[in-house]
């Protein structure tokens, strides 16, 4: 292959990429604008209750539209979780399954979906006062880690895109709420892993924090085991 081939065929790459996309950013538009905020008494309230996350906690995210209720062709219900990137713009929305009266998941075979390009970015769940921020895998453990630590936290949806996360320009602290546990074997990737290397990365630019859970445990755990950590 020339390099004038190799040139054109990378250029059609990235068109693909692009395409593919915008239908992906394109959809996770259409749940946002779907849902509706969570009511007291609904099922996404009711489900982080259910959890173990104070009200007033899912008040606040929910004040700030970082969550969603969505219901489905079929009326069952979801909560949406919008995920954006440092600059603000959405790039994933994370769906879990509910049952009705939101007791807990749904129980199908995957009552938890993510959609989007949201590479670094993370879901907003609370609003940031000052230069100091937190960052955690899941939606629920960011909600228990703010609850305990009353530092605004946001959630990236899983491991992979916490060591992706790129915080906003403002922040010169980052607090990682790390899960704790570590990958037992080669190609593994647990919350202690990811955190370690998200600090790698940013330790130049941002004073970095790994507070970590007590052994595989998460702050989600620690919230209903009384809080000490």
């Amino acid at each position: 292959m020339t390099a004038a081939e190799r040139k054109q065929l990378q250029q059609q790459l990235l068109r693909e990429k692009a395409v593919r996309e915008g239908r992906q950013l394109a959809q996770c538009a259409d749940l946002a604008l779907s849902g509706q905020a969570p009511e007291p008494g609904g099922a996404v309230r009711n489900y982080l209750q259910m959890r173990g996350i104070p009200a007033s906690t899912a008040a606040l995210a929910v004040s700030v539209g970082a969550l969603r209720e969505h219901r489905d062709e079929n009326g069952r219900t979801a909560m949406l979780a919008l995920a954006h990137n440092r600059n603000g713009v959405l790039r994933g929305v994370q769906l879990t399954k509910l049952k009705p009266d939101g007791s807990g998941k749904r129980g199908s075979s995957v009552d938890r979906l993510t959609y989007g390009p949201y590479k670094g970015s993370a879901c907003r769940l609370f609003k940031i006062t000052d230069d100091t921020m937190a960052v955690a895998e899941g939606v629920e453990t960011a909600l228990a880690f703010y609850t305990l630590r009353k530092v605004a936290t946001w959630a990236t949806f899983g491991t992979r895109n916490l060591e992706a996360f790129e915080p906003p320009a403002s922040i010169r602290k980052l607090i990682i709420a790390a899960d704790g546990d570590r990958a037992a074997k080669l190609g593994d990737f647990k919350g202690l892993d990811a955190a370690e290397a998200l600090r790698d990365r940013l330790q130049k630019r941002v004073r970095i924090i790994i507070a970590p859970a007590p052994t595989d445990l998460d702050w989600l755990d620690v919230l209903n085991h009384g809080g000490g950590a």
